[in-house]
């Protein structure tokens, strides 16, 4: 399996310090608020990279991929060991699987996810309680590993059986009855969608086509797993290889176990006036910190709604541009490492993670200005 702590170079560290330039200290709510974004931008670009590093070592696009909804920041994950016959089942509150690329098997493991959530949530909600894990786990490896060998609409229709049937002995209305065999009886997935699949799943090599010349469902697939990077706050990523063994990356923002030189460490945090944080953390923090400095405030793009979309993707592109150009000048004033992006063989890939990288430059300095904190001081940690 990819081993992305093996395969980096241990980067630079830095103690960074922030304090508000504003007199009044920021209240109860902004503190944690910012200190929430600085978190969530900083593991984004990390894992941005890392996706990039793992393409660059030969890993599939298929083989990547992102849950669709985010990681709760107070769980104690652990990821060591991962696979569809074992402990799976800890990342079910953690979304659905997608893959960058298409990949049948991740698409069906995707509906078993959704399933056992969904029946999970009509026991619950009889039962009087918000969340929790009722039906058994041992189940959801079962199916996990059924439509992961072998992913086809027949094995997906033996799943909904084997949970639905397992669901309804743990409810007694007439209601809950109702809705588990309304659920398991309607497929979400069409013979045409897995055809789709199936015709455009081994377009998985290194190719040097652009995004227009990709097949529809390739882009989608790629456009689907970008927004949820960007619009999540920490969605999880991961590696699945053929044999079900998923390798979660980033493991040093969410287990303490994988705590390194790549953990954002907050050293002191101080809510007198001025509002001051220290903290240390991998160079990529300077992508952040220092995002607001070159970043002049006629550039900013603020779309409104009654603007023509041809405005605002003209405007989009211009944003973008700008953040683009901001990133290369930090790289490049601060000596930074030279980002994994720019060694990619899948043009199509290097732009989306290059946009998706300028889009969180462009958010962090709209945080720093809205924060009103500066940067104080920065020093490599030695």
């Amino acid at each position: 399996m990819f081993d992305e702590y093996r395969m980096k170079t241990q980067i630079s560290q830095y103690t960074f310090e922030l304090v508000r330039k504003h007199q009044l200290p920021l209240n109860q709510w902004e503190l944690p608020y910012y200190l929430n974004l600085i978190s969530s931008n900083y593991y984004k670009l990390d894992i941005i990279e890392t996706i990039a590093l793992a393409l660059n070592k030969g890993v599939s696009p298929k083989n990547i991929v992102i849950f669709n909804d985010s990681f709760s920041p107070t769980f104690d994950y652990y990821l060591k060991g991962l696979a569809i016959d074992h402990n799976l089942h800890i990342l079910l509150w953690v979304g659905n699987p997608h893959s960058l690329y298409p990949n049948k098997k991740v698409l069906f493991l995707s509906q078993v996810f959704h399933l056992f959530r969904e029946l999970n949530g009509i026991i619950n909600y009889e039962r009087g309680r918000k969340f929790g894990l009722v039906l058994d786990s041992k189940y959801f490896k079962q199916a996990c590993k059924i439509v992961y060998n072998s992913p086809s609409l027949d094995s997906l229709r033996e799943v909904y059986g084997i949970l639905g049937n397992h669901a309804v002995g743990y409810v007694e209305s007439n209601k809950s009855h109702r809705e588990i065999s309304d659920l398991v009886s309607n497929m979400p997935l069409t013979e045409e969608q897995v055809s789709e699949i199936t015709i455009n799943e081994p377009f998985d090599r290194k190719s040097m086509l652009e995004s227009s010349e990709l097949p529809g469902i390739v882009r989608n697939h790629t456009s689907r797993f970008f927004d949820i990077l960007t619009e999540e706050m920490r969605p999880m990523v991961g590696i699945i290889d053929e044999a079900g063994h998923l390798e979660i990356l980033g493991k040093a923002h969410i287990d303490k176990n994988y705590s390194n030189w790549a953990t954002l460490d907050y050293i002191r945090i101080s809510h007198e006036s001025p509002t001051e944080i220290i903290a240390v953390a991998s160079s990529l923090i300077l992508l952040i910190v220092y995002a607001a400095t070159y970043v002049e405030k006629e550039e900013k793009i603020k779309l409104l709604k009654e603007q023509q979309k041809t405005e605002i993707e003209r405007r989009r592109g211009i944003e973008l541009e700008n953040a683009k150009k901001i990133a290369e000048i930090l790289r490049c004033n601060l000596n930074m490492e030279k980002s994994e992006i720019s060694h990619l063989t899948y043009p199509h890939l290097g732009t989306k993670l290059s946009d998706s990288q300028c889009d969180i430059v462009a958010s962090s300095a709209e945080m720093m200005n809205k924060s009103k904190m500066l940067v104080h001081k920065v020093d490599i940690k030695v």
